[in-house]
Order: C-alpha cells, then structure tokens, then sequence
C-alpha cells in the first residue's frame, strides 16, 4: 500500500510540475531533466512512470478526458438536460482553471476540447438523426457545432472566464439550436 501512495504521489508531483512549465513555454521546450530536477525526483524514476515529456502530457491529457466522462456518466445517470451538462462541463473547467488554460494552449487543445463536446452533444446528434438528416449531414452539423462550442469555451477560459458557467452553456445551447438568428432584435 506504502508503494502505491508513492507512486501516486510521485506523479502527481510530475503532473503539477509540467503544467506549471507549460504555462510559461511550450512543450517543446521543456525536458524531462528540467522536469525531475522542479519536481525533486531523479530522472530513474521519471523512466519509471513515463517515456518522455510528451508522454506525461497525453496522461494528464488523458485524465482530464476521463474526469470529463465521469461528468458525462453522471448527467446520464442523473438523466441531466444538455444544459445542465454544458453547464457542469463549463464549471469543471472553471474550477480546473490553471490545467484547462495549460490544455487548450497546448498541441491537441482544439481537438481535447472538441472530443469533450462531442460526449455532451450525444443526445443532439440522436435527435438530428431522428429527424431524418443524413448521415453526412449529421457530422458536419457536430463539426460546425462542436468545434464552435470549443472555440467558445476556450475563449472564455483564456480571457478570464467574465461570464458565468450556464451563461456560457445557455450561450452554446441558443447558438447550437437556432443559430445566429437567436440574437437578432
């Protein structure tokens, strides 16, 4: 048991320390001696846990994503209307703010954030089914739809996040379902 808390621990201090690099340059620029050496731990033990720079970040990257499908798991479970979804989603990466602004800055930010969408967008893509649109039809609605539920949630994140979580929700939700038309006067 002593060991498994060690190892947890171990890298949970590899994790933390690579996110507070990436938030001053990229990953290109960092390397696993400067990351054992902020993080107290030789570089044996790094090797022990990860490949390399790139493979500790697709873990934190990874867990991220299972974090986010926990969230998914449990609006199912509640039986949680797309916005309380959006809503939850957009409060997680509040709270999470530090590693989201670290993520979504990073190579594969654009296509994390989108892949999360798209978990919380099941229902809308069943629906569009349900009303006849074709297959193809459906994936470039999620494309248009999701990649601008990232960008917006991205830019929200990056500028300080002004608006509340269902705000932004509420926002991507109107757009989603009626379309720019929505804030016409």
């Amino acid at each position: 048991m002593t060991s498994d808390r060690r190892v947890k621990y171990t890298e949970m201090v590899l994790k933390q320390t690579l996110i507070a690099l990436l938030a001053d340059k990229p990953i290109t620029k960092i390397t696993t001696t400067e990351i054992c050496a902020l993080a107290d731990v030789n570089r044996g033990t790094f090797y022990s846990h990860f490949t390399d720079q790139y493979h500790l970040l697709r873990q934190i990257q990874d867990d991220f994503a299972a974090d986010v499908r926990q969230l998914q798991a449990k609006r199912q479970a509640d039986q949680l209307t797309t916005t309380a979804m959006l809503t939850e989603l957009a409060e997680y990466f509040h709270q999470q703010l530090p590693l989201c602004r670290v993520l979504f800055t990073t190579s594969g930010g654009d296509d994390l954030i989108a892949g999360l969408i798209r978990q919380a967008y099941g229902e809308f893509l069943d629906s569009w089914r349900d009303q006849g649109l074709s297959s193809g039809d459906v994936e470039l609605l999620y494309s248009f739809i999701s990649h601008g539920a990232a960008a917006v949630l991205r830019h929200w994140l990056l500028s300080g996040s002004p608006e509340s979580p269902s705000q932004v929700a509420d926002l991507i939700i109107q757009v989603s379902t009626r379309g720019s038309a929505s804030f016409r006067r």
